[in-house]
């Protein structure tokens, strides 16, 4: 686990995301897939996947960690493209969990057959942070997914249309205003 901007005494903790996409269709809009990853530390398995990604450390820039964190969970290299979505999380005193803001970015389509790699496979000496990845539909995010975490994925692929798309302002999922 990495030491977070929270715990290293900020009030606020900050999370970079990939929205990564690939499509299954001819048509762009109606044939996307999500890359969703699901970590080992979570208490509901079956509703637990999430975008990849993680926390900045400490003085570490959103935008450099989503980088890092995209190479750590899933063994690619790109640059994130532009901001997509920031959701405020409250925070969870009872699971010790700061609130924070996650900056969702759009790093683009992969092509199909592209390599996903989980990191530290067993037997390496540290543990896995992660167990499985799925590309998912969006209207299948509820059944991978708690529903704040299918909220954002929505509005983030809302915003990452070429032509209408703008950055959505959230609260654990659901748009202000």
């Amino acid at each position: 686990m990495h030491r977070s901007s929270a715990s290293a005494g900020h009030p606020l903790r900050t999370g970079g995301l990939a929205l990564i996409r690939r499509r299954y269709r001819l048509l762009p809009e109606r044939g996307v897939e999500v890359l969703l990853v699901r970590p080992t530390y979570v208490d509901d398995p079956d509703h637990s996947y999430q975008l990849p990604g993680g926390a900045a450390l400490a003085g570490e820039p959103v935008w450099e960690a989503v980088e890092r964190e995209v190479l750590e969970e899933i063994g690619r290299t790109r640059r994130p493209g532009r901001l997509l979505v920031v959701d405020y999380v409250p925070g969870k005193e009872g699971k010790g969990r700061a609130p924070g803001h996650n900056f969702v970015f759009d790093f683009g389509f992969v092509r199909r057959g592209t390599r996903m790699i989980l990191p530290a496979p067993p037997g390496t000496g540290e543990p896995a942070e992660l167990d499985d990845w799925a590309w998912v539909r969006p209207c299948d995010l509820g059944d991978y997914c708690q529903d704040y975490q299918a909220a954002r994925i929505r509005e983030a692929l809302k915003a990452a249309r070429r032509w209408r798309g703008r950055a959505r302002v959230l609260c654990r999922g659901m748009r202000l205003g």
